[in-house]
């Protein structure tokens, strides 16, 4: 008898994992665009025409608990009168424990409170040349977002980053090296 319950005890466990999985499946949402233009910006920015071709993709992740995931993937291609300049961008962000969210109807007030991760990566590539600029970094903060009729403020706490962040570096060197580049 006990080797006969042995395997179905097994099966219903296997049944009752796997009812979990699919249960705690998250809502996913998958988009991509893509297209070219005038860069108005960089053209300001650099004194001379420059053009992009750019594509992006992300993914959002729902989860029941309230958190989420949000994976984007950017393709950028400029072009100048003297050269191009392919930059690649990585980033995920996620809330891992959802977020709160306090109102008060009657004055129209809310309140929430988040706890976001974001992991990423920027890389730019000239040709013949490889690898002009990389930075790569974490960060993490809690984010308070408070809505009033009379409108909205962001609170930054509890900051934490690590490696190199984007903003190290000013955006003056930045402009100059992607303009060197394209010029």
């Amino acid at each position: 008898m006990r080797k006969a319950i042995a395997p179905l005890f097994a099966v219903i466990l296997a049944l009752a994992a796997a009812s979990s999985a699919l249960a705690a499946k998250p809502d996913v949402f998958r988009d991509r665009f893509a297209g070219s233009e005038y860069d108005a910006f960089t053209s300001e920015v650099c004194g001379f025409d420059v053009w992009l071709t750019y594509r992006v993709d992300f993914s959002f992740f729902a989860m029941d608990d309230g958190g989420y995931l949000l994976l984007v993937h950017a393709e950028r291609f400029r072009t100048g009168p003297g050269g191009s300049v392919t930059q690649v961008v990585n980033y995920s962000f996620r809330s891992p424990h959802g977020h709160q969210i306090v109102g008060d109807p009657d004055s129209g007030s809310f309140i929430e409170v988040t706890r976001e991760i974001l992991h990423g990566s920027r890389v730019w590539n000239a040709p013949g040349e490889g690898v002009i600029y990389r930075d790569a970094g974490y960060y993490d903060a809690t984010l308070t977002l408070t809505i009033t009729p009379e409108g909205e403020t962001l609170e930054v706490s509890d900051e934490v980053a690590h490696g190199q962040q984007p903003g190290q570096l000013s955006e003056d060197v930045l402009n100059a090296l992607l303009c060197g580049e394209l010029g």
